[in-house]
């Protein structure tokens, strides 16, 4: 199983060599874009991050018999909504490196918003009160399920 990694996260200069033409055409990367390009195999990964905030990722077969396309602005989300992103991407079972590509975040900052969406659960589980009168005590509980 081979597997490379490009160029990740850098410009692109404008240039007029057949390359460019190419992931020009096939891909939609254009100069000044950023994009990170990784396989394994004969599948693909490409995520191009555009000026405006727009994050593409394409997922396909070098063969040409299979293609998924996402495009996420992030631009666009707020931190609460791009949470509830990273929370399903997570139980999709991506890893957080996965996730921050996808969305064009950092790493880090899919950390950050798994942690913060687990104690914002966290606050909100219902709690039972029960008074210990001899001790003059309030006690907090989890109810049982």
């Amino acid at each position: 199983m081979k597997s490379f990694k490009a160029i990740k996260k850098r410009p692109v200069l404008p240039t007029t060599h057949k390359s460019m033409e190419i992931l020009t055409s096939m891909f939609g990367i254009e100069p000044g874009d950023k994009f990170n390009l990784s396989g394994i195999s004969d599948f693909m990964s490409l995520h191009v991050e555009k000026p405006d905030g727009r994050v593409i990722s394409q997922k396909f077969r070098t063969d040409g018999s299979f293609r998924q396309v996402t495009v996420f602005n992030k631009g666009t989300v707020d931190p609460e909504e791009r949470r509830k992103i990273v929370v399903q991407l997570d139980k999709d079972g991506l890893s957080q490196s996965a996730i921050a590509d996808l969305l064009g975040i950092s790493q880090p900052t899919v950390s950050l918003d798994l942690q913060r969406a687990k104690l914002e659960k966290k606050a909100k589980a219902p709690v039972q009160i029960e008074v210990a009168p001899k001790k003059k005590l309030l006690i907090l509980k989890k109810p049982k399920k």
